[in-house]
């Protein structure tokens, strides 16, 4: 999930967010700006496995809208899905994304 982001400079902002994948424990987190490459992000290790893990990146973008995509890729090297689907009954799936600005 995207949480937050903030601009740190006229062309960089810094995302933020959490992952959690259960007890399969997470590999990497990778985010996405607009149809770019997955980047990987700085994953904080979580309390416990039933922990929710912290990741945050800072991201080079121009003004103008864009959007932005999350993923996990979980500890058994499972890359999270982009269909979505509910919870019920193994879990929802799909990536979280969110439209931005920039001016």
């Amino acid at each position: 999930v995207i949480d937050t982001f903030r601009k740190i400079s006229q062309n960089v902002i810094e995302v933020g967010g959490i992952a959690f994948t259960g007890s399969r424990g997470i590999q990497s987190v990778e985010i996405r700006l607009d149809d770019g490459d997955w980047r990987p992000c700085l994953v904080k290790e979580p309390l416990s496995q039933f922990s929710w893990s912290l990741w945050r990146i800072s991201v080079d973008i121009s003004p103008g809208k864009h959007r932005l995509y999350v993923r996990v890729i979980d500890g058994n090297g499972e890359v999270q899905t982009e269909e979505r689907n509910n919870t019920f009954p193994r879990g929802a799936t799909g990536y979280h994304s969110i439209k931005i600005e920039i001016k």
